[in-house]
Order: structure tokens, then C-alpha cells, then sequence
């Protein structure tokens, strides 16, 4: 028989097509002759677009919505398939995002990170050291200590309570810093250290393209780009990953799991970085990654992890409710948020609100994972078999004959034990 065909909505994309538009890009797949094959997507029970799915010859498929910015959206997309039908929709969401708050301590320059972390999305505060207020730091989302000359241990102390919460840390050095007192600080983080002050020109020529931090940045590798330079830079040992190298192989910027360090300052005297393109994806993935929010949808069987811009008291938990289902996650409560995390639930997909005290504080949208969408089915030539058959008939008349050779078998080994029985008891009875 031919194999059966299938169309899956396979992946969903998001872009900022404009101030005021999102693009949505989806991306179909297909077994076998599809025609053109209409697509919907809904908000909740209300149609809000409709268009068709052309396909290519290599089974593919790509098709772009264009959905409001800054609007809750309940959404589904739907496609009409008579092959498995768990792939036939896709559940997504639109929360309005909370503002990340971003605070700025020093008197490096911070114009450029003023155009980066924009009011809709975040709040930034800029503060001198000597006019810094330490009782607001455990309400930021990220901080950036930006060319300090010196950190002092009353800041040091601060900011390994404030990461140890939860809160990301960027250091950027000045060009001239007090090593030890930086040191008292890096130390706590991936056993990080400045040593030497290197006065030569480097360019940066490398971009470690997989690093969490430039997720969805790249569609392919860049090699043909006018390299940023700094005009010295600090020597730096520690355990981090890389995430941007100088020409020479030495870090640049290096960190990971909420904590990212430069060896340079990027001040326009020591650097150029800051006009460069990659500024912009560096700063704000830090800023986003600092508060994990939900993302358009999460695969059903992995594990989630989100956060949610409250911070529960010791006797409220957060519940998750979709109609009648409902559970409560693992969560854990910070200062200034909470950390959800999903592993065993939900067991099925849709839209999922997560309740505190009856009051909606965000959704999350479940999916079932796509790759049983995937029907590539077993080259039967290349399998080791015993015997193949082409008719039903011919398979059946086999199956009776070995199932008729199991049976006399099992008579065989019956009529066997019934002899050696019938001869013990003869050979009792002639005693």
C-alpha cells in the first residue's frame, strides 16, 4: 500500500515587523502530494485570518500573519488533514509583558544602552556608586556595573545576594580599575580574574554563534563583516564560556547562565563595539534572559521553566487551569518574582492560565511535540527479515501453517511427560 500522507504545522516563528505589527512566520511540512491547503488562526473562538499554504516540491511550506503588537492573544492555528490529526493545530500566546527592570551603576558612558533598553519594554535607571541607594537592588532584573574604578565589598556583597536570587550581572571595566577590588568580585563567578592590562589593538573577529545568548539572532554563520576593536583589554582567566574573541583567541565578552563579563571597556576612547551591530543583541538578549517569560509555545514532555513578575508570600501557591484541569507546578519565589517550573504537567496541550489567589497572572501555551509528524517509513529491502509475502492470502496461509507446527509441538512435549509419567508409576507397581 502507498504510504499515508500528512501535512503538520510544524514551527512558529516571531518577528518585530513594525512598531505596531508582529510577524508571525509558520512553517508546514508534508508526506506525500498535498494540494494548496487552507490555514486559519483564531483568537480564542474568533477568526482573525485566513490564508493558503502553497507547498514546494521538497514537501515545505511557509506562511506569514500579521498580528498587533501589544495585544493579548489566545491563538490557534488550524489546518484541515485527513492523515494524524494531532498535528493539525497550534496553540500559541501573547501575554503583555511586563517591563524588565535594568539598572546602570557608574559613570561609564550608558547612551547606547538607553537606545537598547526602550521604555515599552524595559525600565532603566542609571545611578553614580556614591549616590546608589543599595535597598532598590533586590527589585532589579539585571544590573550593569559600567566602568567602575573600583568596586567596593559593600557592593560585592550586594551583588553576590542579588545573583545568588536569581538577578544577572554584567561587568564592563574601566580603563583604569583597582584589579583586587574586581577580582573580590569575579572571583564568585565561574572563578573569573583580570590579570594584565594588554595595550594593543585587537579586532573582534569571532562570534560563538551557539551561545545561549545569541539564540534566533543568526540565520547562518557571518564571516564577511566589518570587525568592532578595542584598543587594549584586560587578560582574563576564568571558567566561562566565550561568547565574543578577539583575533589573538583571547575573550572579549564571556559568561553565561545570567553573568557576562567584558575584558575591554567600550567607552569610545577603548572601543567601537558599542557603534557596531552586535551592541544591540548582545545588551538586550541580556536584558530579556533575565526575566524568563513564557515563549509563543512550549513542547509538551520537556522540561519548562518560566517566570512570573510576583513574588509569592510563604502561604500562596500559583496554580495552573486550563477548564477543568488544573495542577499545581514546582515554583520557588524570589524577591522580585517567582521561577514556575513544568516537568510532569501538563499531560495534554492548549492554552494554560496560571492563577494566583483567582487573579490571571499569565498564560502559557503546550503543544505536543512534532516528531511523530515526521513519516518516514522503514525500507523493507535493507531490513533482515525471514520472508516477505505480496499477498494477504499467501501471509495468512503461512501464519496458519507456523501457528498449526507450534501446535503439535506443544503435543509433542504434552504426550512426552504423560509417557515418563506412565512409566514411573509402572515401575512403582512392579516393586
Amino acid at each position: 500500500p502507498e504510504p499515508i500522507g500528512n501535512i503538520a504545522l510544524d514551527t512558529l516563528y516571531m518577528n518585530n515587523a513594525t512598531p505596531t505589527q508582529l510577524e508571525l512566520k509558520l512553517n508546514l511540512t508534508s508526506t506525500g502530494e498535498v494540494e494548496d491547503t487552507p490555514v486559519s488562526i483564531w483568537n480564542a473562538d474568533t477568526l482573525i485570518a485566513k490564508t493558503a499554504a502553497n507547498f514546494k516540491e521538497d514537501g515545505s511550506a511557509e506562511v506569514v500573519f500579521n498580528l498587533p503588537q501589544n495585544t493579548v492573544i489566545d491563538g490557534r492555528i488550524e489546518i484541515s488533514d485527513s492523515g494524524i490529526t494531532y498535528d493539525n493545530q497550534l496553540f500559541f500566546n501573547f501575554n503583555l509583558k511586563p517591563r524588565i527592570k535594568v539598572m546602570v551603576v557608574g559613570s561609564g558612558p550608558s547612551e547606547f544602552l538607553e537606545r537598547i533598553f526602550v521604555e515599552d519594554e524595559f525600565e532603566l535607571r542609571s545611578f553614580e556608586l556614591n549616590n546608589l541607594n543599595y535597598s532598590d537592588i533586590d527589585n532589579q532584573n539585571i544590573i550593569i556595573l559600567n566602568q567602575l574604578e573600583a568596586i567596593p565589598n559593600s557592593l560585592v556583597i550586594a551583588m553576590r545576594s542579588f545573583t545568588e536570587a536569581g538577578g544577572s550581572l554584567v561587568v564592563i571595566p574601566g580603563p583604569e580599575i583597582d584589579s583586587t577590588s574586581y577580582n573580590g568580585l569575579l572571583m564568585n563567578y565561574f572563578s573569573s580574574s583580570y590579570d594584565d592590562y594588554v595595550d594593543t589593538e585587537q579586532l573582534i573577529t569571532t562570534i560563538v554563534f551557539e551561545h545561549p545568548l545569541y539564540d534566533n539572532v543568526f540565520e547562518k554563520s557571518i564571516s564577511n563583516f566589518q570587525y568592532p576593536k578595542v584598543a587594549a583589554y584586560y587578560k582574563l582567566s576564568s571558567r566561562a564560556p566565550t561568547v565574543l574573541r578577539l583575533q589573538n583567541g583571547d575573550p572579549f565578552l564571556a559568561g553565561d547562565r545570567g553573568f557576562y563579563l567584558f575584558t575591554a571597556p567600550i567607552d569610545q576612547e577603548s572601543s567601537n563595539f558599542r557603534n557596531s551591530p552586535l551592541v544591540v543583541p548582545s545588551f538586550y538578549n541580556m536584558g530579556t534572559q533575565s526575566l524568563k517569560l513564557p515563549s509563543l509555545y512550549h513542547p509538551l514532555s520537556s522540561s519548562t521553566r518560566i517566570d512570573i513578575p510576583v513574588s509569592l508570600r510563604s502561604d500562596e501557591i500559583a496554580r495552573v487551569v486550563k477548564d477543568d484541569y488544573e495542577f499545581i507546578p514546582l515554583q520557588q519565589s524570589f524577591t522580585n518574582r517567582t521561577t514556575i517550573s513544568f516537568e510532569e504537567h501538563p499531560s495534554e496541550d492548549g492554552i494554560f492560565n496560571i492563577v494566583l489567589n483567582d487573579s490571571l497572572i499569565s498564560r502559557i501555551s503546550f503543544n505536543y511535540p512534532r516528531l511523530e509528524s515526521d513519516l518516514n517509513y522503514a525500507d523493507i529491502s535493507t531490513a533482515p527479515v525471514n520472508s516477505t509475502n505480496s499477498e494477504v492470502e499467501a501471509l495468512l496461509d503461512d501464519l496458519e501453517n507456523e501457528n498449526r507446527v507450534k501446535q503439535l509441538w506443544q503435543w509433542f512435549v504434552i504426550l512426552a511427560l504423560l509417557f515418563a509419567l506412565t512409566e514411573v508409576l509402572v515401575q512403582k507397581l512392579v516393586k
